[in-house]
C-alpha cells in the first residue's frame, strides 16, 4: 500500500489494542479460482504479528477450511466454518490439524422424510458431512461441492447420525429451499440451481464468532470483520512503519510487534494518566526455534511484564528462515540488539532454555531488541 492509499489519520489504539481480525475466506477465493494472492498473504501474516487475533470464517466445510488455511499460510488459531455449525482451533501440531472446539448438529430424519414427501428423494444426493472423516453419501457423487472422501452408506445411517452439515443436489433443487425449512425449521441455503446446504437452526456464524470472543476473553467490539484483507480498514490496525515500502516481509512484522508492544505500553501509560512506566530493557525479544535442520521451525516475539515474560504474536516470516536472516531483517527494521564486546561483536543471541512453543519444544534461543 502506498502512502497516498493509506488512511489520512490513523489511531494509535487502532493496533495497539488486541483486536479479533475475523476474514471472510469466501470473500476472496471463489469455487473457480482457488488461488490467494501473495500480497493478501502478507497482509494476513503482518496482522498476525501485530499481536491481532486472525480467525478465519467460511460457509464451506471443515476439509476446505484446512485447505485453504494452508493457502493463506494460518497454521494456527481460530477458525469457523460450515455455516457457523462448526468453530475449531487450528493447529498444525494436532493430528489433522485442528481441534475440534464446538459443533452444532442436526439429525436428518426430517429432511429425509420432507424430501420423500416432494416425491424429490430419488432423484437427490445427499451429502452428510463428517469432521475429519469426509462425508457419508447416499450417492457418489463426482461433483466439485463434494471435496474429500464419500462414504456410501444406507439411508437407515443418513437418518440416524447427527451431522453439522448437509449438502443436497436435485435438479432445480433452490426452488423447494422455503418448504424444506418452513417444514423441518432447519437452515437451508440455495448454493446454486440445484444444490442447497442445510445446517441446524443454531448454527450462525455470528454465534460462533461470540464464542471465540468470549475464550479469548475479548469484548465483540474489538474486532472487524475483513472480506478484502488489502482493505485500508485492515492498514488502520498495523503500526504504520510496518507499511513501509521496501521492507520485506520478516522485517515487516518485526516492525509490527515491536511497535505494537511500545504502543501497548504509550496506552496503558495514558489511560492511567502518567508517564510510560519504566521497564527493565530491553522489553522485547525475538524468540526462535528449529526443527530438524538449519533453518528455523518458528519465530515470536515476547515481552516482558510485571510478572515475567509472555508471548506477545507469531512472526510467520520466521518460519523457514535462519538466525542471520532475523539479524538483517531487525537491521532492515531500525531496531537495534546487543552485541558482544569482543571479536566481530557478533549479534547477543542468547538461550532461552524456559520457554515453550505451542507445540511444546523449546525455544533455542533469544535476541533482544529495541527501537532506535
Amino acid at each position: 500500500m502506498s502512502p497516498a492509499e493509506m488512511p489520512a489519520t490513523l489511531d494509535t489504539s487502532a493496533w495497539s489494542t488486541a483486536r479479533l481480525v475475523v476474514v471472510d475466506v469466501d470473500a476472496h477465493v471463489t469455487l473457480a479460482d482457488q488461488r490467494v494472492s501473495p500480497e493478501a498473504v502478507q497482509m494476513m501474516e503482518l496482522v498476525s504479528a501485530t499481536g491481532h487475533t486472525v480467525v478465519l470464517s467460511t460457509d464451506r466445510p471443515l476439509f476446505e477450511l484446512l485447505r485453504l488455511a494452508g493457502r493463506f499460510g494460518v497454521r494456527e488459531g481460530y477458525a469457523v466454518c460450515s455455516h457457523g455449525a462448526l468453530t475449531v482451533r487450528l493447529d498444525a501440531g494436532m493430528p489433522g490439524g485442528y481441534e475440534l472446539l464446538d459443533a452444532v448438529t442436526f439429525d436428518l430424519d426430517a429432511l429425509i422424510l420432507q424430501l420423500e414427501d416432494l416425491q424429490l428423494l430419488a432423484d437427490t444426493v445427499i451429502a452428510a458431512e463428517d469432521p475429519g472423516a469426509g462425508w457419508r453419501v447416499s450417492h457418489r457423487s463426482e461433483t466439485r461441492l463434494l471435496h474429500g472422501a464419500q462414504e456410501q452408506v444406507s439411508p437407515a445411517r443418513l437418518r440416524g447420525e447427527a451431522t453439522s452439515l448437509a449438502r443436497l443436489q436435485a435438479p432445480d433443487l433452490a426452488g423447494y429451499a422455503d418448504v424444506l425449512a418452513a417444514a423441518t425449521a432447519l437452515r437451508v441455503i440455495p448454493t446454486g440451481p440445484d444444490s442447497c446446504d442445510v445446517t441446524g437452526p443454531a448454527a450462525l456464524s455470528q454465534t460462533a464468532l461470540d464464542s471465540v470472543h468470549a475464550r479469548l476473553g475479548l469484548s465483540s467490539h474489538a474486532s472487524i470483520v475483513v472480506h478484502d484483507i488489502l482493505h485500508h480498514s485492515v492498514a488502520a490496525v498495523v503500526p504504520p512503519e510496518a507499511l513501509r515500502p521496501g521492507l520485506s516481509p520478516l522485517a515487516a512484522q518485526l516492525t509490527a510487534a515491536v511497535a505494537a508492544v511500545a504502543g501497548q505500553r504509550a496506552e496503558k501509560a495514558r489511560g492511567a494518566g502518567g508517564p510510560v512506566p519504566a521497564a527493565p530493557e530491553p522489553a522485547t525479544v525475538v524468540r526462535v526455534w528449529h526443527g530438524d535442520g538449519v533453518d528455523l521451525a518458528g519465530a515470536e516475539i515476547g515481552t516482558h511484564h510485571r510478572h515475567g515474560w509472555t508471548r506477545h504474536s507469531p512472526i510467520p516470516a520466521g518460519r523457514g528462515a535462519t538466525m542471520r536472516d532475523i539479524e538483517h531483517a531487525a537491521l532492515d527494521a531500525g531496531l537495534r540488539y546487543p552485541r558482544g564486546i569482543e571479536g566481530r561483536r557478533r549479534p547477543w543471541w542468547r538461550t532461552a532454555p524456559t520457554l515453550v512453543d505451542d507445540h511444546g519444544r523449546p525455544a533455542g534461543f533469544e535476541l533482544p531488541l529495541t527501537r532506535t
